[in-house]
């Protein structure tokens, strides 16, 4: 005869993927990125206008790059996000309405 396990009390199981309670999302402009001697970070950035207080001339707005956020991630999840984004774009090229989500 096998026996049922029986439900033990505890903590609730979170749930596979969830948000963090400081996720926010941006709308990016730009990208820079680097190898460290341990990983690579990709920073992301928006273009910002800085208009002066006082203007004085008419002739252009100073735009300033103002980074958002850094990932640092590994050379293999390099390559998984690089297939991720080859594949989505891919698939967007063929078909222009979003049919679906994918994770690395």
């Amino acid at each position: 005869m096998t026996k049922k396990k029986e439900k033990t009390a505890g903590p609730p199981k979170p749930p596979l993927l969830s948000r963090s309670p400081n996720y926010r999302t941006f709308y990016i402009t730009g990208a820079i990125g680097s190898f460290t001697p341990f990983d690579y970070r990709l920073t992301f950035y928006t273009h910002e206008e800085q208009w002066p207080e006082k203007p004085t001339q008419t002739t252009g707005v100073p735009i300033s790059q103002v980074m958002q956020v850094t990932l640092v991630m590994s050379p293999d999840l390099m390559k998984r996000l690089r297939d991720l984004l080859d594949r989505q774009i891919k698939k967007k090229e063929k078909t222009p309405e979003p049919k679906e989500v994918e994770m690395v």
